[in-house]
């Protein structure tokens, strides 16, 4: 692969959610002005730069992809197929939907084309958009739900539930979303991961900006709220050719000497090793460890040794990676003094790449108890590359399989607790797959000795 080298292979992104944060700022973009907060590209189109794009993309696959039977005759004739086509095309819009018809065939995740826009998303009217309402979307049996309100958000000082319903957001109506989101759905994508990335595009935005949504309460009644979004929380991180994400986390103690871990991202790890190497080790936390992997977007490969590591109590694989011509095992090195208290790891359909190996690896290795929903199914180790038109090409670079020797991708992790939270459980509880975990770790016998927790 041009530009490669063992050092970044050892730090491969497991990575997916930016590119779909794109497709869904075009979405909005094509079907809504309330918030016109979209960065606009170059309007020069040259064919020639669109034409070496093409070659490198479709090169670039044959030459690392793993599975000969993939990248075989078929590929060729793919090739042959749409080349003419992308030598006809005159406009960026048309160029993506070649490149994207050619990667698609593939049938696999973290194939995909960021548009150069994408990164500067966050410059849009106004400043950064990097503020939002502070609610968090997933799909429901009633549509489109509120699954959690962030403390202090603007959403919670309006106060929005979770378990309410969207109506609308601006002038996309729910039903409008659900279809566009219907239509992006392929390979092993689905549309619930579709929906919760989704969600945090379209309520998001600028500095100063506010966004309308029509919601229905618990009582089936509309409510009308413009929210005036607040700065998201986190700190802007960059890495390789990704654009820029913030970075969040959470880190507690829980009633019942409960520790709690929450982040966003595998990014940054100068910041986060340091935090939930001290979250989980706090001696205060003896009763159990929740790590919460929901809505986490994936990131660096590596930081998923190190911290599946602290629970290691002898050398254990963790997985195979299997690339073009060679493997990668990612393994756990024994501690001298590992943690040894009953963990839970909460998982749900945005919980995606390095994430499920995480997540994967600790169920395999029977080393935590899983809550909540199958995660993402998006598992696949890539890269981000420059095209010649400005644009980014993400692509996979290898397979991927759990200790165990199952593969992640499609499948995704199947937890140990599967919860299917509905309106009526969010009006007793703001979070019934947290209650679970709290609930199972009580259940765990605290004064075994065989399970304590070494500071």
């Amino acid at each position: 692969m041009p530009g490669e080298n063992n050092n970044l292979i050892r730090v491969k992104l497991f990575f997916v959610g930016l590119i779909l944060v794109a497709t869904l700022s075009d979405l909005k973009a094509q079907t809504s002005t309330a918030n016109p907060a979209v960065v606009t590209e170059s309007t020069e189109f040259d064919t020639a730069l669109q034409i070496q794009s093409f070659d490198e993309v479709w090169q670039r696959i044959k030459d690392t992809h793993w599975d000969p039977a993939l990248v075989g005759e078929s590929w060729d004739n793919a090739r042959e197929e749409l080349r003419p086509k992308m030598e006809q095309a005159s406009s960026m819009s048309e160029v993506r939907a070649i490149l994207n018809d050619l990667i698609n065939r593939l049938g696999q995740s973290h194939f995909g084309i960021i548009p150069q826009a994408t990164y500067g998303m966050m410059e849009g009217k106004g400043g950064p958009r990097d503020h939002d309402a502070g609610i968090r979307i997933r799909r429901s049996p009633d549509g489109l739900m509120i699954r959690q309100v962030r403390a202090g958000s603007p959403a919670a000082k309006a106060g929005v539930q979770p378990g309410w319903t969207i109506e609308k957001i601006d002038d996309l109506a729910s039903q409008e979303i659900s279809s566009r989101l219907q239509e992006l759905v392929h390979g092993p994508m689905r549309y619930e991961t579709l929906v919760g990335l989704m969600g945090e595009r379209l309520t998001a935005g600028g500095e100063g900006e506010s966004i309308h949504f029509d919601f229905r309460d618990h009582r089936g009644q509309t409510r009308s709220m413009d929210l005036e979004l607040e700065k998201s929380p986190g700190k802007v991180t960059t890495f390789g050719n990704l654009p820029p994400m913030r970075v969040h986390q959470i880190a507690k103690t829980l009633d019942g000497g409960i520790g709690y871990y929450w982040f966003n991202a595998f990014l940054d790890p100068v910041r986060i090793m340091p935090t939930y190497n001290a979250t989980v080790r706090d001696p205060h936390h003896s009763n159990g460890l929740i790590i919460d992997m929901r809505s986490n977007r994936g990131g660096i490969a590596a930081m998923t040794m190190g911290m599946a590591s602290l629970f290691a109590t002898e050398a254990s694989p963790l997985g195979t990676m299997t690339m073009k011509g060679s493997q990668m095992k990612f393994a756990l090195n024994a501690r001298p003094k590992p943690i040894q208290v009953p963990v839970a790891i909460l998982v749900d359909e945005c919980s995606i790449s390095s994430a499920e190996i995480f997540a994967g690896g600790m169920q395999d290795l029977g080393l935590a108890r899983i809550f909540g929903n199958r995660t993402a199914g998006l598992a696949l180790p890539s890269v981000v590359a420059k095209l010649p038109n400005g644009d980014r090409f993400q692509y996979a670079i290898a397979d991927y399989h759990s200790a165990s020797g199952r593969s992640l991708e499609a499948d995704g992790v199947v937890p140990d607790e599967e919860i299917v939270v509905t309106r009526e459980m969010l009006q007793a509880s703001d979070d019934p797959v947290l209650d679970r975990a709290i609930e199972w770790i009580q259940q765990q016998n605290p004064s075994d000795k065989n399970r304590k927790q070494n500071p």
